[in-house]
């Protein structure tokens, strides 16, 4: 059995390994590039996220998940906007319990392709929407923004019970034509952490440990 310990990357060693696996997958996978200087959706070539989550195996970097703390990528190019996320809060009442001016997003959930379909995947994403990754000392949860297929939303958000609201379509770029479609659009959407994810999920510890069983 192998053991795969979650942990925010702190140390800047950390960072630079979740971030060296990201670039890697999402190179050989969709031909993405990465950069903080020059991004450019039309040439393939995204943002970094400001933090990760790391997933290792002894010395071994299996797993990785961003967090967009600022420029997020469904205000910056999905047209989002504060009022969208205004009306949300209005329709469960929720103004004065949550900031439309600190929000979050969840992106870039890579496993190593020799650890896909152990439930590695599954167990990141829940750990990636838990207060222990996307607040941290703040004082108010922040929103949660996501973008991504809706077989994506299907596979990962509904399967963990956790709700995530419709906002807008997300608008066609280049960049996502290896896994975006006419039958599988883009969606930016909201997720209100305390209403919308289940408590266990978002009560998560972390770090944390799963035991994978061997093949």
């Amino acid at each position: 059995m192998k053991s795969v310990e979650l942990r925010v990357a702190v140390r800047n060693g950390d960072v630079m390994r979740a971030q060296y696996l990201i670039v890697d997958m999402y190179h050989q996978n969709y031909g993405i590039l990465f950069s903080n200087d020059i991004v450019d959706l039309n040439s393939g070539i995204e943002p970094y996220p400001q933090s990760y989550l790391l997933g290792t195996v002894g010395s071994e970097v299996v797993a990785a998940c961003g967090l967009y703390t600022r420029d997020t990528y469904c205000e910056r190019y999905g047209e989002v906007t504060k009022d969208d996320l205004q009306q949300q809060l209005a329709s469960e009442g929720l103004e004065a319990r949550y900031d439309v001016r600190r929000t979050v997003e969840v992106t870039k959930l890579v496993i190593r392709s020799d650890y896909n379909g152990r439930g590695l995947g599954r167990w990141l994403f829940q750990a990636a929407h838990s207060a222990a990754f996307v607040m941290r000392g703040d004082e108010k949860p922040p929103l949660i923004l996501c973008c991504a297929t809706r077989s994506i939303f299907a596979a990962m958000h509904e399967a963990s019970g956790i709700r995530a609201r419709p906002l807008r379509k997300f608008p066609d770029y280049p960049v996502h034509e290896r896994y975006r479609s006419a039958d599988n659009p883009m969606d930016s959407r909201l997720i209100i952490p305390t209403v919308d994810i289940p408590p266990a999920i978002w009560n998560k510890p972390l770090p944390c440990a799963l035991t994978l069983e061997e093949r």
